[in-house]
C-alpha cells in the first residue's frame, strides 16, 4: 500500500509535538519545576512577609540530624516507600509512603533561611526526593503501620518478602542531607532569632514554611535543581 508524503509528513509532525509535549509539560522534572517558578527574583534581604518564593541553595545542619530509616545515613529530611510490582502491566506502584522533616537552614550566597516543615499538617509540605533502591530491612522498627500491613499480607500469602526473590516488592529511599544544594519554595516570614544560630550574626532570619494551600515544596532532584536560577 503506497502512503501519501504529505500524511507521512503530517504524522511525523504530530508525534514530534507529542514527544515534546509530554517532555516539557508532563514529565515529574518539568511539572516540579513549574512549580519552583518564581514570577520574579529577589534577593534574601528583598524579600516581604507573605511571599511565596523559591530559593536554591546549600544545606545547613539544625541542632540535630534525623537517620534514614533503611540507610540509617543522617540527612535533615526522608522519604522511604514500599513499591509493588504488576506483572499485569509491568509496573511498579506504591504501596506506601513516609515522608520525616525537620527544621533546617539553607545557605543562598551566605545569607541564611530557615526552613520550617509544617510538623502538625503534613499536606503543607510537599517534597521530591532522588529515590534508590535499598535492601529490605531485617526489622520493621520505626517504619509505619502501612508498611507493616501490606508486608503481613504477603506472609499471610506465603511470600517470602525478606528474600524477595520474584521481585515482587522493593524498599526505596530518597534523603536531604547537610551540604547538598536544594530548591525551596514557601511563605516568607521574617523572625527574630532569640538564641545564637552558627554561622549566621543577624538578630532577623527569613524563614520559609507552608500551608495546605501554598506548600512549602523541597527538592534534590538534580534536573530539577539545575534547572533552577
Amino acid at each position: 500500500m503506497d502512503y501519501n508524503p504529505i500524511y507521512i509528513m503530517y504524522a511525523t509532525i504530530i508525534v514530534i509535538i507529542i514527544v515534546l509535549i509530554d517532555h516539557l509539560f508532563f514529565r515529574k522534572e518539568a511539572i516540579i519545576t513549574r512549580k519552583l517558578k518564581n514570577k520574579k527574583g529577589l534577593k534574601v534581604s528583598e524579600v516581604q512577609n507573605g511571599n511565596y518564593i523559591t530559593f536554591k541553595g546549600k544545606v545547613v545542619a539544625g541542632t540535630s540530624l534525623l537517620k534514614a530509616k533503611l540507610s540509617n545515613r543522617s540527612c535533615v529530611c526522608y522519604s522511604v516507600q514500599l513499591q509493588e510490582y504488576s506483572t499485569e502491566n509491568s509496573y511498579w506502584s506504591t504501596a506506601s509512603e513516609q515522608n520525616i522533616y525537620q527544621q533546617f537552614f539553607l545557605d543562598v550566597d551566605g545569607a541564611y533561611i530557615m526552613i520550617v516543615p509544617n510538623l502538625m499538617l503534613y499536606d503543607a509540605n510537599e517534597s521530591y526526593f532522588s529515590m534508590e533502591n535499598q535492601k529490605s530491612p531485617e526489622k520493621l522498627d520505626g517504619l509505619p503501620f502501612s508498611f507493616k500491613y501490606t508486608l503481613k499480607e504477603y506472609e499471610e500469602d506465603g511470600y517470602d518478602w525478606k528474600a524477595n526473590k520474584k521481585k515482587y516488592l522493593r524498599f526505596r529511599e530518597g534523603i536531604i542531607e547537610v551540604g547538598e544544594i536544594v530548591v525551596v519554595k514557601g511563605i516568607a516570614q521574617w523572625k527574630t532569632i532569640n538564641e545564637e544560630i552558627e554561622g549566621y550574626s543577624g538578630s532577623k532570619i527569613l524563614t520559609l514554611t507552608g500551608t495546605k494551600k501554598h506548600k512549602l515544596i523541597i527538592t534534590g532532584i538534580t534536573k530539577v535543581v539545575n534547572k533552577t536560577n
